[in-house]
C-alpha cells in the first residue's frame, strides 16, 4: 500500500507500519502529522504524473495537523498543480483552520449499516462487537483500533464505578495507557452519567446501565457538566502532558469530588 508513484499518504508516525530491522521500535511514535511531512510534498508536486492521470494526496486524520502544519499546507491547497487531488479526511473538521476548510469541498460520508459493521468487526476478531462499537460512539474503525486496549478500558471503568476507589492508586496502575485514550474513557463515562440523569439511558456503556444509574443518582447534573468541561480542557493537553501521572491523578481526584466522596 502507498507504493503507487502518483499517490502519497500523509499520516502520523503512530499510524505507519512498525519499523523493520534497523529501526527504533522502542521509540515513542508521534500522533501528530509533522510540518516536515507536508513540506516534503513539494518535491512530489514539482514533477509531472507518471501515468498521465491524477496525482492523489491523502491526509488522515487531518485534525492531527497543528496550526503551523495546516498553514504550511495552505499554499498547495490554494494553487494545486494540474491533475492533483487532495483528500483531507477528518472526523473532527471543527479542529481544522477555517482557511483550510474554506479551500476544500465538503463530502459527509453516511454512517454504515450497524448490522454490517457488527458482522465485519466479528470477522476481524473483535470479541464483543456490540459493546466495542458502542464504546467508541459507533465508529467502526475506531472500534477495531481500540480492540487492543478493550481489556484496559473495561478494567478502568470497573474501578471508577466502585465506591471508595483510590484515585492515586488507580493512576499508578494505568501509567501505560495513552493519556488521549484515558481522557476519552472518562469523557464517555461521564457523558453516560449525565445522559442517565436526563433520560435514564446510556450511549457508550452497554451492560453497565444499572451501575451508571446508581452513580448518576449521587451526582448533580451541574457537577457532571462542570467535570465534562474540565475533561474537554484536558483533552487539548492529553497528547503532551508535562507530568502524566499527576495529570491522571488530578482528573481522578476531580472525578471523586464530583461523586461527593472525600
Amino acid at each position: 500500500m502507498g507504493n503507487h508513484p502518483d499517490f502519497r499518504l500523509v499520516v502520523p508516525e503512530s499510524l505507519m507500519p512498525e519499523p523493520g530491522e534497523g529501526g527504533e521500535p522502542g521509540k515513542k511514535r508521534s500522533d501528530q502529522i509533522r510540518i516536515e511531512q507536508v513540506r516534503e510534498l513539494a518535491g512530489f508536486l514539482s514533477v509531472g504524473t507518471h501515468r498521465a492521470g491524477l496525482r492523489v494526496i491523502l491526509i488522515y486524520p487531518a485534525e492531527a495537523m497543528n496550526a503551523n502544519t495546516q498553514n504550511a499546507l495552505l499554499k498547495s491547497l490554494e494553487e494545486p498543480p494540474p491533475s492533483t487531488v487532495f483528500l483531507v479526511v477528518s472526523t473532527q473538521p471543527d479542529r481544522l483552520l477555517p482557511t483550510v476548510r474554506s479551500r476544500c469541498l465538503k463530502f459527509v460520508l453516511p454512517v454504515p449499516d450497524p448490522g454490517e459493521v457488527l458482522a465485519w468487526l466479528k470477522e476481524e476478531g473483535v470479541a464483543h462487537p456490540d459493546s466495542a462499537l458502542a464504546a467508541v460512539g459507533g465508529a467502526p474503525l475506531a472500534a477495531l483500533q481500540a480492540a487492543g486496549t478493550e481489556a484496559d478500558r473495561l478494567a478502568f471503568v470497573d474501578r471508577i464505578g466502585r465506591p471508595g476507589f483510590d484515585p492515586v492508586a488507580l493512576a499508578e496502575t494505568i501509567q501505560g495507557v495513552p493519556m488521549w485514550d484515558l481522557v476519552g474513557w472518562l469523557q464517555r463515562w461521564s457523558f453516560d452519567l449525565l445522559l442517565n440523569r436526563a433520560t435514564g439511558g446510556v450511549r457508550y456503556h452497554l451492560g453497565q446501565e444499572k451501575r451508571i444509574a446508581d452513580i448518576a443518582q449521587r451526582c448533580s447534573p451541574a457537577a457532571i457538566s462542570a467535570y465534562l468541561r474540565r475533561l474537554a480542557q484536558a483533552r487539548a493537553l492529553a497528547r503532551h502532558p508535562l507530568n502524566p501521572k499527576l495529570f491522571v491523578e488530578d482528573l481522578l481526584l476531580q472525578y471523586q469530588k464530583m461523586l461527593g466522596q472525600p
